[in-house]
């Protein structure tokens, strides 16, 4: 199980570095890898590397859609849940 996430995080890493790479820093789908990644790392107990890249989705979409659209409501959402599982 521990091999499968490792290659998971790897994939992530670099679909991550292509889109920071080809994107603007606020464009949607760097907030999707961004918070796949971030979902992995909470999987894996990660949980002080899941924290930044949640908050990076909740600007990015904010950013990118405004901060009173669904979208940035669900980021938040996600980090609450983080941060209630951190207590």
């Amino acid at each position: 199980e521990k091999k499968q996430y490792d290659k998971a995080e790897e994939l992530y890493e670099r679909a991550l570095d292509i889109r920071r790479r080809a994107l603007a820093p606020d464009h949607p789908s760097l907030a999707y890898t961004v918070k796949h990644l971030a979902i992995l790392y909470k999987k894996m107990g990660k949980l002080d590397k899941a924290v930044p890249l949640y908050e990076l989705a909740v600007e990015i979409r904010q950013k990118s859609f405004g901060p009173k659209h669904p979208s940035v409501a669900t980021a938040l959402v996600n980090l609450a849940v983080l941060y209630s599982q951190m207590l």
